[in-house]
């Protein structure tokens, strides 16, 4: 921690001033950070000498309860963080406030945990003369925003931040030699600024850094290749699904929501979907019904068959979940696992009408659940590498910028590189032409199925 994590924080709190710090939802040495005394008092506060404020990620304090299973209810989880050095309680709604209020209500929590807090949040507010002055200054946004010198910091911090992972026989830096160079790969034209980031302002890219670096003397190529994402699969339209009612066909399937994640007793109530597109992620299908971490649905009715013959069909999404066609099992994924995509084949008759049940379940929140196959999917990514690879053959050396996708609640089931960007590097390693892979993302990147293939590698992450 003193060696790795540490510094790039310690940096912030003492040297560049931070005002305000939120922590993870994650655990260290069993307890919730956000409610670890070492992390936030000991270290943060004492050792470090923050003088700004703590809040929580949003929903984290209900976390040490619900995910960590360190508290038994919303109140102990209130103490623990105040007491533990958290100053501020994040969550989503104003209107959730009654969950954590019954902890100051009972006096479970210590007064001068409180009054620690309540005055680092007013220290704060009186030190940006928000009582005063509560609005941002558009005068002073406009001469802040995009200046020169904040530019000059972001280059700097992007140019410090990028490392070389590998240097085949000191193939970097390219020479003279090379007079036409491809680049591929759509994270070398976006200029992708990493999460939680506004749109930007003039944003250079990387292929617009290569152009303005080398100008007339090197032929630069571009070729988007495969992107980091594959559409090999799409959320079945509601055309294809139906169900009965006393005879009577209506568009969807009839989904019955229960209150607890073993479909027992009856359903809190019921509804129809016209698809199974679902992404509840702090909220649950109905707030006012079920809780968001804890219940079950079940959904049934019929679908029709798209063509005659196979077609992949599954649910894309995470906690547990089962497909039944005829009332066969072709999907049994009943134990929780991260996000991830289950299809299975089945022989389809064109119009024929078939039983369909998809039931589903969770304990944790945070929910994903898609209903879908591969049929009429547009899939052209070998033809996107043969462009590639043809732009490559016809080229010098090769600059492949591959990324990965992040964002909130996007966690990874796999670390390699998503789509077909490994089938896109090593078909181009084949060449035999220099090859240098970027890598743009905050997060590991597994690299073992083609890392021998190729003569370089850096990582950028994000640079804006």
């Amino acid at each position: 921690m003193e060696e790795i994590y540490f510094p790039a924080f310690k940096h912030s709190v003492q040297d560049a001033k931070a005002l305000s710090l939120m922590i993870s939802y994650n655990s260290y040495d069993g307890t919730p950070c956000t409610a670890s005394d070492w992390l936030l008092n000991k270290k943060l506060k004492d050792e470090w000498g923050f003088e700004g404020f703590v809040i929580s990620d949003a929903g984290a304090i209900g976390g040490a309860n619900v995910l960590h299973f360190t508290t038994k209810d919303y109140a102990e989880s209130t103490k623990e963080a105040v007491e533990g050095g958290l100053d501020v309680i994040f969550q989503t709604s104003y209107s959730h406030f009654p969950l954590f209020f019954e902890a100051f209500e009972k006096g479970m929590i210590s007064e001068k945990a409180i009054d620690e807090a309540v005055r680092r949040v007013l220290r704060a507010k009186f030190n940006l003369v928000l009582f005063e002055n509560p609005y941002v200054d558009p005068t002073l946004a406009n001469e802040l925003n995009n200046n020169k010198e904040h530019r000059q910091h972001a280059k700097k911090a992007a140019q410090e931040s990028i490392a070389r992972l590998k240097n085949k026989n000191e193939i970097l830096p390219f020479g003279k030699k090379i007079k036409k160079l491809a680049v591929i790969g759509n994270d070398a034209a976006e200029g992708r600024l990493g999460g939680y980031s506004g749109p930007g302002n003039n944003i250079v890219s990387i292929l617009d850094g290569i152009k303005n670096k080398l100008g007339n003397n090197t032929e630069i190529s571009f070729t988007p290749g495969v992107g980091r994402e594959s559409n090999e699969y799409k959320v079945i339209p509601g055309k294809n699904l139906f169900n009965l009612d006393n005879g009577i066909k209506n568009a969807g399937l009839l989904g019955k929501y229960y209150s607890n994640p073993k479909f027992s007793g009856d359903p809190t109530f019921t509804k129809i979907d016209k698809q199974i597109n679902f992404r509840w992620t702090l909220f649950s299908p109905d707030p006012d019904k079920l809780d968001y971490d804890w219940y079950s649905v079940s959904w049934e009715g019929k679908i029709v068959g798209p063509k005659n013959g196979i077609v992949k069909i599954g649910i894309e999404g995470n906690d547990g979940y089962r497909l039944f066609i005829d009332n066969e099992m072709i999907i049994d994924n009943w134990t929780q696992k991260s996000y991830r995509t289950e299809l299975a084949e089945y022989n389809f008759v064109e119009g024929k009408e078939y039983d369909i049940k998809v039931q589903f379940y969770t304990t944790a929140g945070n929910t994903y659940c898609k209903l879908v196959w591969d049929y009429d999917v547009e899939n052209n990514w070998e033809e996107q590498i043969n462009e590639a690879v043809t732009n490559v053959k016809n080229s010098d050396a090769a600059i492949i910028v591959a990324g990965i996708e992040e964002g909130e609640f996007r966690d990874r089931a796999f670390l390699s590189l998503p789509g077909h960007q490994e089938e896109l590097i090593n078909s181009i390693s084949k060449i035999g032409k220099p090859t240098i892979v970027v890598l743009v993302g905050g997060s590991a990147i597994t690299m073992n199925n083609w890392i021998n293939n190729i003569d370089g590698i850096i990582d950028v992450w994000y640079p804006g």
